[in-house]
């Protein structure tokens, strides 16, 4: 391992000491990383062309870093010397290389480390339905989703099968069967890898993104399958999920797929990070969407404006919206009494709807 290499894989445990969520490197420029939600520069010199295109040759290999230079950007994921899990994003600018570096927690957290809602633990009992899991980018999401899947890991026997890109959490079996899979490696896309999941005899599928009409139409085809999905979508509410979910079919399509989602959907669950009081770390604020059968009478008759109305009347139901989670942090001084000015909830984007 050249030195380059060496170099790179030292800022790399420098931003993991200081508990960054995510590394930058360009070059020209110091590096930065993004701690508890912002981004700092580290006190260290400019990463070279050379550097950076040594580092990913090493966690690309030769054959994908001719890839990277056709499509001009690249993704992978690896184990760090020092066991963290990396996320590596390469692309270019101004023809030169950049890299973002995501950073995941050595060891996976439980529901209960993570503050998960009681009720989405109660909603993956379920034997068949679709959760969703949403937020914009770097809110939890993986994590979250790694957390539910430890969390049958440690307590049941069943058959799991991930579809990912790329694989970020390595699960290693306990009580349950896993398979991880990648997207572009093990499969070829998320569309396949469910049809195929299909034939494995899974109990549960994880879907990393509903990223197109095709994947979420084989989700929800493997929800009414009888299978337990758990998947992601990059929406800011959870009330939004919903939307998107139908939006993405044309609108003759759009009255059966209300109906079926009345049917499969379990919950929808929105986070975001936020700096933690007294704390270097971030903690989740969550906002929960359960499929009463209130909610799936206006999702069936697509009255999908009236959702937000709903939730904030269904705690009873352990549904809540972002502002009510965002106030319990407050009330149990977790987060700053100040939290939401308008600046502060436009930091984390708690104002899109």
């Amino acid at each position: 391992m050249g030195e380059s290499v060496l170099q790179v894989l030292e800022l790399i445990s420098l931003a993991t000491a200081r508990n960054a969520s995510d590394l930058h490197l360009s070059c020209g420029q110091v590096p930065n990383v993004r701690v508890r939600g912002r981004l700092e520069m580290l006190q260290q010199s400019a990463c070279s062309p050379e550097q950076i295109f040594a580092f990913l040759e090493q966690v690309f290999g030769e054959k994908e870093l001719k890839r990277f230079h056709q499509r001009r950007e690249a993704n992978t994921a690896f184990q760090h010397p020092d066991g963290v899990r990396v996320r590596v994003h390469a692309y270019f600018r101004q023809r030169l290389p950049s890299v973002a570096i995501r950073l995941f927690p050595r060891h996976i957290p439980l529901p209960e480390e993570l503050h998960i809602p009681p009720v989405l633990l109660d909603l993956i009992q379920q034997e068949q339905g679709l959760l969703l899991v949403t937020g914009p980018t770097g809110s939890g999401k993986s994590t979250t989703i790694a957390s539910l899947i430890h969390y049958f890991n440690q307590s049941q026997p069943l058959r799991i099968i991930t579809l990912e890109d790329p694989i970020e959490y390595i699960h290693t079996p306990v009580q349950s069967m896993i398979e991880q899979r990648e997207v572009g490696v093990d499969t070829v896309s998320f569309t396949q890898g469910v049809r195929s999941a299909l034939r494995q005899d899974p109990d549960v599928i994880m879907i990393g993104e509903l990223r197109d009409l095709e994947t979420i139409q084989a989700a929800i085809r493997a929800a009414e399958a009888g299978k337990l999905v758990l998947g992601t979508l990059h929406t800011g509410r959870a009330s939004a999920a919903v939307h998107r979910l139908v939006d993405v079919f044309a609108p003759e399509q759009q009255s059966l797929v209300c109906s079926q989602l009345a049917s499969v959907l379990l919950g929808v669950v929105s986070q975001r990070l936020l700096p933690e009081q007294g704390s270097k770390k971030r903690i989740a604020a969550f906002e929960v969407l359960v499929n009463t059968t209130a909610m799936a009478n206006l999702i069936r008759t697509d009255q999908r404006h009236q959702m937000q109305s709903l939730m904030q009347a269904g705690s009873a139901h352990g549904m809540q919206t972002l502002e009510a989670a965002i106030q319990q942090l407050i009330a149990r001084g977790k987060i700053d009494s100040g939290f939401l000015s308008d600046k502060k909830r436009k930091c984390v984007g708690a104002d899109h709807v």
